[in-house]
């Protein structure tokens, strides 16, 4: 979560599929504290290296930061995202795969 971390996306291209989707609900729901494109690269190299292992992410935002995890994760069919009740309230609907 960082200030302003949304709008780091704005003059960024070529960006995986779900981090797009993920940063477009971002801005429709107006939160600007997404990761920062370089913090997101960063968690999709890390999501490259675990292999058979387990990932997980606690969100705050929209779901930039697991889409770039997932983004790094490829082949995987195991993937489960939960959503309950706390500050993201409704903005947790805007990723899902």
């Amino acid at each position: 979560m960082t200030d302003s971390g949304t709008a780091a996306y704005d003059h960024c291209a070529d960006l995986p599929p779900l981090v797009a989707a993920a940063v477009r609900a971002a801005r429709q729901a107006g939160f600007a504290h997404s990761c920062l494109p370089e913090q997101g690269r960063l968690l999709r190299t890390l999501a490259g290296g675990v292999g058979g292992g387990v990932i997980g992410e606690t969100g705050t935002g929209c779901g930039v930061g697991l889409a770039w995890l997932v983004s790094g994760a490829p082949g995987r069919s195991d993937r489960q995202c939960g959503t309950g009740p706390g500050a993201g309230g409704d903005r947790r609907r805007g990723v899902r795969r």
